[in-house]
Formats: structure tokens, sequence, C-alpha cells
């Protein structure tokens, strides 16, 4: 039996078709991935980041791969520490006056997706389907054309609206990063300068032509031979901070993955930058407060915010981190002592009060499973549209993941070359008897607080995993605001117990597959988002 999960439909059934081609649930990860990249052209693309977690399930060997947006090597420019504004939160993003590291050639990094979905296939892919047959569901998608369901219509919707450079400095509009590049506008809008609708047919010849290119040059022309030639030419002379030796040195980066057991569980995901060591820590904490046994209510829903606000005070620079400084991250956050520390704190009332950050936006995911791999993919573009800024020779939109770091030199997370961004937390859990559990989501912050939820739940709760991601959710990283769903009950009786209680619509878009005591795989495909199925055995 297979099984994928996707937050956009169209990109599941590609991945079903791979499926049922016989390619494996690598393969049917990487064709949906590419096809999330042409159907949900605004928060992910050829353009953006890529963090992948994956378990060998006969060997029990889970790895990561960073194929995250990386900083190029040329200066700063000085104006932008004048022109800083602050940073939005403490976890937010840094606005600069002009939004020159926001917007524009400027904001980009390095993109990884390309070369990560390469070291993906060739380590781990089946080899029973070729290249051109595992992109050729997103390629017939780009030529074609496709009909945006509300979900993907709705970020046309977000990015076109919102709030002003004035009103929220740091988070620019889709309609302020179209109007800085007439020719993105003119690919990504439609003809009257309005956002497409859900009903739409939206088609994009430019990115299947660069998909059959890849099918028979390879994926490391992305980068490594003539369309990375393009893409470099073109940063350099329009002034962004990457270099043709920044664009050709980069690849996407294998590395163990960060391990933590807890009560018979073996729990796995990337290491930093990634926050899926909040994840981890989350969990810990979770558990050692024993919420799982709680009624759900107020009470438990009082501790599960301090839980992640701990969690966010412990790692306010997790995305900066070096590697060298990767070891010593991982047990800081996962120590007994310190866990159990934050567990007595909690329990004895303390608030736990931290400042937090804006959520963003410019994410997906696709998590799939077989009888011998498991595997999650979070792809990203940044925010919503990325920097705006596209190669017109090329066409695909650029990240802009620059604004996560400080323009002010020596500054714990200063912009220095060769940085790696954290994007995704994916997890992948194992018990007794053998896999158990794999979850990853796009959705900024609520992205981390939203697979602790459902992990808590599927593994600690016993719920099944097609109902815990259904389940109302809320998120907290700052001061005691709690953000809960509509549906959450208890809220005017968490609101009493002293927290700054908020009603909202956006949380994360969880994607998850779990094993069940039969042995049976069961997907959770987030009706958040526009779930995504497919299954075959």
């Amino acid at each position: 039996m297979a099984v994928l999960v996707a937050c956009e439909r169209h990109a599941a059934e590609v991945g079903g078709q791979l499926l049922r081609a016989g390619g494996s649930a690598v393969d049917a990860a990487v064709g949906a991935a590419f096809a999330q990249a042409v159907v949900n052209p605004l928060l992910c693309g050829l353009g953006g980041s890529a963090l992948v977690l994956h378990a060998d399930l006969r060997t029990g060997t889970v790895t990561a791969i960073n194929g995250e947006a990386a900083t190029g090597s040329g200066p700063v420019p000085g104006s932008w520490a004048r022109r800083l504004l602050g940073r939005v939160e403490t976890f937010g993003r840094y606005a600069v006056r002009g939004e020159p590291n926001q917007i524009g050639p400027g904001a980009v990094m390095v993109p990884g997706f390309v070369d990560a979905m390469d070291a993906l296939l060739a380590g781990h892919g089946s080899g029973r389907i070729g290249l051109d047959g595992i992109l050729a569901g997103a390629t017939r998608l780009a030529r074609e054309g496709f009909v945006l369901t509300p979900y993907l219509g709705r970020w046309w919707d977000a990015g076109s609206a919102g709030d002003s450079h004035a009103s929220r400095p740091g988070y620019p509009t889709l309609a302020d990063k179209m109007a800085a590049q007439p020719e993105s506008a003119a690919r990504y809008l439609r003809a009257d300068g309005s956002g497409y609708r859900a009903g739409d047919r939206f088609a994009q010849p430019w990115i299947a032509d660069i998909l059959d290119h890849l099918a028979t040059a390879g994926l490391p022309d992305f980068l490594h031979g003539s369309l990375g030639a393009i893409l470099a030419a073109a940063l350099e002379r329009d002034g962004s901070l990457i270099t043709a030796e920044d664009v050709a040195g980069y690849r996407a980066e294998p590395a163990p993955a960060t391990t933590h057991r807890i009560a018979g569980n073996s729990l796995h995901t990337a290491p930093p930058p990634s926050p899926g060591l909040q994840v981890l820590q989350m969990l810990g904490l979770a558990h050692g407060l024993r919420l799982a046994g709680e009624p759900r209510g107020p009470h438990r829903w009082d501790r599960l915010a301090a839980v992640m606000r701990a969690s966010f005070a412990d790692n306010r620079y997790i995305k900066a981190t070096r590697q060298q400084d990767i070891a010593d991250t991982v047990r800081a956050a996962l120590d007994a002592d310190a866990l159990g520390a934050w567990v007595e704190r909690i329990r004895g009332g303390d608030p736990v009060r931290v400042r937090g950050a804006q959520p963003g936006d410019g994410t997906t995911h696709v998590t799939a499973v077989d009888s011998e791999h498991a595997v999650c993919i979070t792809h990203s573009a940044g925010s919503v549209g990325g920097s705006g800024y596209l190669v017109p020779e090329l066409g695909y939109l650029l990240n802009n993941f620059l604004g996560h770091y400080d323009p002010r030199p020596e500054q714990p997370d200063s912009i220095r070359p060769g940085a790696r961004i954290g994007t995704g937390a994916p997890l992948i859990a194992f018990d007794g008897n053998g896999f158990r559990f794999a979850a990853g989501a796009p959705g900024g912050s609520r992205l981390v607080t939203s697979v602790f939820q459902v992990a808590h739940e599927v593994l600690f709760g016993g719920t099944a995993t097609d109902t815990a991601v259904t389940l109302p959710r809320l998120h907290s990283e700052q001061d005691r605001t709690v953000l809960v769903e509509p549906a959450l009950d208890g809220a005017e009786e968490l609101r009493a117990l002293g927290n700054d209680v908020r009603v909202s619509g956006y949380m994360s878009r969880v994607q998850a597959i779990g094993r069940d005591r039969s042995g049976r795989l069961v997907p959770g495909a987030d009706p958040r988002g526009d779930p995504g199925l497919a299954r075959t055995g």
C-alpha cells in the first residue's frame, strides 16, 4: 500500500498517477512537488527552497536534505542598515524602508528546490520511472493549464488586498511586488491587473518549456548548466547579492536527522536551522506535563499555549543557526534538565510571556509513504509571490527569503554568505512496531505549532490521523496572545484564565500519514487546504 497527501488536489492527482504507474513514494512525492510548483506558484516554485525528510523503512535510517535557499556572497548595501525600520515582531522579517530586502532581485537567495529534488531522486528514487515520466504531470498542468480551486484562488486574493507598506512594513502585498516588475504582472496577473480567481484557467507554457528542458538535460542543469547560467547572469546584472559562483556552487546538503525519544517513540526531524527542533521540544514539554491525559478544554489549551511560547522563547534565532552550532542548539533545546525546568514553570502557573511573529504564508507540503519509504517535502517561495522578481528568459518567480536576516553586521542573524534559511518542520516517528507517523505543513510559524498539535494527538492521545488533522487548533507565540480557530471549545474560559484570546481563520495545513494498530496506513489531508489524497493497494 502507498499513500500520498498534499495541500493541492491537482498535485495529489499527479502523485497518484505515478504510484499507479509503479513508482515509489519518493517518485510520487517528487512528481507531486513539481506539480505544486506549477499549480501554486505564489507559495512555492522552481525559484524557491525545499526541505526534505526521508526515512528508509527497511533500515530505519532517517536523513534530511537541505535544499533551503542560500544567501549570496555579494556585499550588503550599506543603505539597508540606515533605512532599517526594525524587525516585525521577534520572529518576523526585517523591515527596510522601500522594501529592497522583500521585493525585487535584492531579496532573492539561491533557490534550492530543484537541486533538492535531484538529490532525493538520486539517493532514494526507485529508478522504475524516468525523469521525463516524473515531470510529465507537472509539465502537462503547466502547458495545458488547470482550473483554480477556491484554495488556490485565495492566494491571489490574499496577496492583492491586504495591508499597505505603511501599515505593515516587511510584508508587502502581491500587488506591491507585481508593480515593481511589469513582466511578472503580465505572467501572473490577469490582463486587467487583477489576481486570478477560483474557476479561472491558468497556464504557464514558459514553465512547461523549462520542465521539458530539464527532462532531457537533467535536473542539475537548473543551477549548474545552461539554465543556471541564465539565472546567474540576470541576478548579477540586476543587483542581487548572488554571484555566478554562488549559483554554480550551490548543492543540496544531506544531513542526519535530529532525533529525540519520548515514551517509546523515536521522533525524527530536520536539524536546525529547521524549526522542526521546536516540534520535538514542544512534544517533550507536553509529555512532561501529561497534557494528552487532560480533558480537551480551556485548562489544557492554556498549558498547550504556554508550551508553544516556551519553545519560541528558547529558539528566537533558530533560523540563523550556523553549521558549527547545530549540535549545541539541539542539546540545549532537548536537555532533560532544561525540559524539566520548563515543565515545572508551566505547572506552577508561569504565563511564559514572549514576543512573537507575523504569520507567513508562502509555503506548501507533500507527505508520501509506502512499504519502503516515508518522505516529507516542505517547499516555499518566502511570502506570497516571493520577491515578485523573475528572469524574463525563464519566467518563474524567485523567492524573497533575504528579508528574514538582519541587514546590520555583527548581529546573531546578520546576512552572511552561504547562510541557509529554515522553513519547514517535518516529522517522522517510529514506535516498537516500526513506522508510526509522518507529517509536515506550510504556514509560517503556525506550521510548527500545527505539526506539534497533530503529532501530540496521534502519538500520545491515541487519535486517528485522519481525525487529528481536522481538530480545531490554537497558536501562541507572543505575550499571552492565543489565536484560536472558531470551532475551538472553551475560548471564553481560556480568556478568563488571563489570555488575550483572538479568533483566527488561518492555521497551517498539516499533511500527515499514520499507521494504525492493524498496520494500515491512514492518510490525513488537512481540510484547511485543498486536500489532495492518492493511494494504491
